[in-house]
């Protein structure tokens, strides 16, 4: 399953890289709606210019991405918290140029999505997680501490 997830993530990032969204879920009709999405990545400030975020087969995903680097999340869009465990859905991501960290409750990886506030059109929570670079190599874990979000599809 976390390869079709990795793929969503993909796909989104490179809609939020443009400015939009892929949401398949329900139709908004506001020309701007609130989308915003912030961290602390290995201990710098780290902010979103830009954010996509859609609902697909029940689970959300989001993506928030600015000049330097990806951050990305999926998670069940119902207000509590929710782990990443190696069967769940609950996803984090960082990507920077070509290299992907990913936390997915795997080996040295964990983390946890919290949904405060969720709606068919919005979701609003909080987000943390330890991703260790896919595909192994010489990278050092990813630490996103004091996630929040707030998306409107």
């Amino acid at each position: 399953m976390q390869p079709r997830v990795l793929i969503a993530i993909s796909a989104l990032i490179v809609s939020a890289a443009c400015g939009g969204s892929t949401s398949t879920g329900p139709t908004n009709t506001k020309t701007n709606p609130p989308r915003s999405m912030s961290a602390t990545v290995d201990g710098t400030a780290w902010t979103a210019t830009s954010v996509g975020g859609s609902v697909t087969n029940g689970i959300a995903i989001l993506v928030g991405t600015n000049v330097s680097q990806t951050v990305g999340i999926s998670f069940v869009p119902t207000v509590g918290t929710q782990a990443m465990t190696p069967t769940g859905i609950v996803i984090g991501q960082v990507t920077v140029g070509s290299q992907t960290w990913q936390a997915s409750g795997t080996s040295g990886s964990s983390g946890s999505v919290t949904v405060t506030s969720a709606s068919a059109t919005r979701v609003v929570g909080t987000f943390s997680f330890t991703a260790p670079p896919l595909g192994g190599g010489g990278a050092a874990a990813r630490q996103v501490t004091a996630g929040v979000f707030d998306v409107t599809f």
